[in-house]
């Protein structure tokens, strides 16, 4: 009878759920994340957009110049569902230029807010 046992409490344990294929195939790692690449036209340059990463229904701006994505690359990923390598992280989107006194030019404020960095973008 308690081999019985035995056996059953072992075969309870090797039968853990996590350990199936689906679950390791699907499972991110540390700084990975399920998202969609969106973007958005800049209102003074018609020329120019701006591409935000939703992650869980928030949406996060895509710092270009401090990752290794570049813009053609998140052309290709546009509205689809992909795993990138990213750092969430919080300040200023753009450089802010200096204002000067003597030219008497009003300098806009650079945006700032959360936003992500994309390392590497897997398919």
């Amino acid at each position: 009878m308690r081999i019985l046992l035995l056996l059953i409490t072992l075969l309870f344990i090797g039968c853990n759920p996590k350990a199936t294929l689906e679950n390791q195939t699907t499972a991110l790692k540390k700084n990975q994340y399920r998202a969609t690449v969106v973007q958005r036209k800049k209102e003074l340059q018609k020329n120019y957009t701006d591409f935000f990463l939703k992650i869980d229904d928030k949406i996060y701006f895509i710092k270009i110049n401090e990752g290794y994505v570049s813009p053609s690359e998140l052309l290709k990923c546009l509205n689809k569902e992909i795993i990138v390598k990213a750092e969430l992280r919080e300040g200023p989107w753009e450089v802010q230029e200096p204002s000067s006194i003597k030219e008497g030019k009003q300098v806009r404020k650079a945006r700032s807010g959360p936003y992500v960095v994309i390392y590497k973008i897997y398919k």
